[in-house]
């Protein structure tokens, strides 16, 4: 992997698959994305909801930084 975590401020920008209200098992997306990348057709993301860190709150997967605008 060439990616390191970043704390900062971000805007989603890409298309989701789904909303913060109707989000996946955090095993369930992550799952997903991995086979679509693995495929090379990941196009949009997923929310989830966090299992282990954060326990409770969501998050999301996406295919690339694109999906991403970093806010000033």
């Amino acid at each position: 992997m060439n990616v390191k975590p970043e704390i900062a401020a971000y805007k989603i920008v890409g298309h989701m698959t789904n909303t913060p209200q109707t989000y996946h098992d955090d095993w369930k997306a992550n799952g997903y994305m991995s086979a679509q990348l693995k495929k090379g057709n990941a196009k949009s993301g997923y929310y989830y909801k966090n299992i282990s860190e954060d326990s409770g709150s969501i998050s999301v997967v996406v295919p690339n930084g694109s999906h991403l605008k970093r806010i000033k």
